[in-house]
């Protein structure tokens, strides 16, 4: 089985807590984000997948 086919099978056959590092808040994250201002952007390299935090 090729790379691409493989995590293709694990993304699509898991969730996202059984793929990789998971925290159900990540807490110390967002202490070293800080309190940016409204609407400042913010990228997170090779955060894994996308969590929207209102």
């Amino acid at each position: 089985m090729e790379a691409k086919q493989h995590w293709d099978t694990v993304y699509s056959t898991k969730v996202d807590d059984q793929v990789s590092w998971f925290q159900t808040s990540p807490a110390s994250s967002l202490s070293m984000i800080g309190h940016p201002p409204l609407g400042a952007r913010i990228i997170d390299i090779g955060g894994g997948a996308l969590v929207c935090i209102p």
